[in-house]
């Protein structure tokens, strides 16, 4: 089994939950910041992922 993917009590499988904060500036960067606070608990058990991303104009 993935390592990302988690059983739960009933048997099913659950994927690791994904945010993604799109725009690296202070806005982004505060907000990801208070998930990580806010979903300090999940982070550990590794049942969240949060991922930054600044578009860039090429």
């Amino acid at each position: 089994m993935d390592k990302r993917k988690r059983r739960v009590r009933h048997g099913m499988v659950k994927e690791r939950a994904r945010i993604l904060v799109v725009g690296g500036g202070y806005v982004g960067m505060y907000t990801a910041l208070r998930l990580q606070r806010r979903l300090k608990r999940e982070l550990e058990r590794d049942e969240v992922e949060i991922t930054v991303v600044t578009p860039t104009r090429t």
